[in-house]
């Protein structure tokens, strides 16, 4: 029995490495604040409306003037236009400078004029600004006010202290606001995966100790 417990030992610590989770490494620090912002990366953006976005980057500023969208009546806001606080728009089919052709959330021109879609926010940093989904009037599909596969999202963030003229449609001030462009994907339908925990782990160290045991024995039994 003595002589296999090194063997014992190596067999576990294989089997237990075939199970452990490497924890990602973490992002580097962005920094504090740039001018005019910059949107580093998205994440993605699905035809799930209810599903997380969030936006990295630098210059978001913080604490942007929110409206509640009493369109929808969804608990939904906007951003509202302004020359000291940030503000966010994101648009569906964006057309050169002036218009789309789907829709516009998340951005009011004043707190009396709002878009028809508000957003959910969960946090807005000055690097990062997280998005819980749109409100209730965008559906699925191909039409107007609907998400579907393959259309085109694109994000605005106006920085704060935007000292340009007002405006109330794109295009944005470009001396104070950045753009992100995307495809919307399918709603992931697949099962993620679910790594053994620590307890599973010593699951296999004790399966594998007992059926080294049970060798020793019936090979001293002989």
């Amino acid at each position: 029995m003595t002589r296999n417990l090194p063997i014992a030992i190596l067999l576990t610590a294989f089997l237990c490495s075939l199970f452990l989770v490497v924890a990602p490494a973490a992002p580097s620090a962005l920094a504090s604040s740039c001018s005019p912002p910059e949107i580093t990366s998205l994440s993605t953006i699905t035809t799930n409306t209810a599903g997380t976005i969030t936006i990295n980057g630098c210059g978001f500023g913080t604490s942007p003037q929110l409206v509640t969208n009493f369109i929808a009546g969804d608990g939904s806001v906007d951003t509202v236009e302004s020359s000291t606080t940030p503000q966010i728009a994101i648009i569906d089919g964006l057309v050169g400078c002036c218009g789309w052709t789907q829709w516009e959330a998340g951005f009011a021109i004043n707190p009396g004029t709002i878009d028809s879609i508000g957003i959910y926010i969960v946090s807005w940093t000055d690097s990062q600004i997280v998005i819980n989904g749109f409100g209730n009037q965008l559906g699925t599909g191909h039409a107007p006010f609907n998400i579907a596969a393959g259309d085109t999202i694109t994000i605005i963030v106006v920085g704060p202290n935007c000292a340009a003229a007002t405006y109330d449609f794109p295009p944005f001030p470009a001396s104070c606001s950045a753009s992100y462009t995307t495809t919307v994907q399918g709603a992931s339908t697949s099962v993620p995966e679910f790594p053994m925990g620590l307890p599973a782990l010593l699951l296999v160290a004790i399966l594998v100790a007992m059926v080294l045991r049970t060798k020793s024995s019936r090979a001293t039994l002989r």
